[in-house]
């Protein structure tokens, strides 16, 4: 499915169209031991065991933390999906969150250089994988927060 996604959506979508397509809990179901060294994915993992269990979390990342609890409140899953993609997603990237960011960074990382990503004639990016991300995660928050406002 993510592999469709990268050869088919255009540049600008692109960034939006691969990470809404990243399902937290199952990378946290199926997490390794190399997932499990990563400081970033463990408390990533933490922070959405202790939100789907309506804990307290550390506060580390408050806007993205805030806003999922807040889409927890819905009670429906379609809907808490659909909230956390919609609304709280950008501040994994707008600097609120770097371990949320971090975890991202990896799994788009992977998927670019599986893909050839920088390579697809409608992406053709001169740069490198890790560099990619960092500008279209930059452009998405920046589109996201033209939306909001």
């Amino acid at each position: 499915a993510v592999h469709k996604v990268v050869t088919t959506t255009p540049k600008a979508e692109l960034f939006g169209a691969v990470v809404e397509k990243f399902d937290m809990v199952c990378i946290a179901s199926k997490c390794t031991t190399e997932c499990q060294a990563c400081s970033q994915c463990t408390y990533a993992i933490e922070q959405m065991s202790a939100l789907a269990q309506g804990e307290p979390t550390s506060g580390l990342c408050s806007k993205l933390e805030t806003c999922v609890q807040s889409c927890l409140e819905s009670g429906d899953l379609k809907k808490i999906l659909k909230c956390v993609a919609d609304r709280c997603n950008v501040h994994c990237y707008d600097g609120d969150c770097p371990s949320c960011r971090g975890m991202a960074k990896r799994m788009f990382v992977i998927i670019c250089q599986q893909t050839d990503m920088v390579n697809l004639s409608h992406i053709q990016y001169s740069g490198t994988c890790p560099r990619l991300f960092n500008e279209l995660a930059d452009d998405y928050v920046a589109a996201r927060r033209r939306v909001a406002a």
